[in-house]
């Protein structure tokens, strides 16, 4: 295997381990704990140093992938001058050297093409764990300022009982009137006097 080659296999097999871990349920980690890691790994990765090796890297994987489809094309040539000008190879080891070079182009070809298409499922799969991650955290900051404003409401609900208590029998409040004058867009026109 060449250089370019054995860059395309080691990111390959990276990429599949990293996908494997990023399948894995992690509800066990607290969800702030979660996004800080998720926020940091993302600063990391926006570094410009590592931005501009994972673009080399991809610009490698993407010069074998070419590399490999102009071989496949020329060996595909060569079979096809071969079968009509002489219909058979001068030796079996020739036959066995062609078909030896025709396993390594293609196996080339696989390597650096499911490279290339792990690079966009990893991308798209941690951008959506991020969002679901978003998500979740937005979920439970509501659930907590609803709670918040339950107790709030019940203390609201709380305070004119107790303060109905205190006021004298002499100005008994009327429920309508209550809800004339928050229904009523007129405003104090709509209250009616008490007698």
């Amino acid at each position: 295997m060449s250089l370019f080659n054995q860059l395309a296999y080691y990111f390959l097999l990276a990429e599949m381990a990293t996908f494997l871990i990023l399948l894995l349920p992690l509800n066990f980690i607290p969800i702030r704990a979660r996004k800080t890691a998720m926020e940091w790994a993302g600063l990391f990765l926006a570094n410009e140093t590592i931005v501009w090796l994972a673009r080399i890297v991809l610009l490698a994987i993407t010069g074998v992938f070419a590399d490999t489809l102009v071989r496949l094309v020329k060996l595909d040539s060569d079979l096809h001058a071969r079968s009509h000008a002489e219909g058979h190879y001068d030796s079996p080891m020739a036959e066995l050297q062609f078909k030896a070079k025709l396993f390594y182009s293609q196996r080339n070809m696989y390597l650096s093409l499911s490279a290339l298409f792990m690079t966009l499922v990893l991308y798209r799969r941690v951008k959506d764990l991020y969002l679901v991650l978003l998500l979740q955290f937005d979920n439970i900051t509501t659930k907590a300022s609803v709670s918040a404003l339950e107790k709030q409401l019940a203390a609201v609900r709380l305070a004119p009982a107790a303060a109905a208590e205190h006021v004298s029998a002499a100005a008994p409040v009327d429920e309508a009137d209550i809800l004339a004058s928050v229904l009523d867009p007129s405003g104090a026109e709509g209250l009616r006097k008490r007698s």
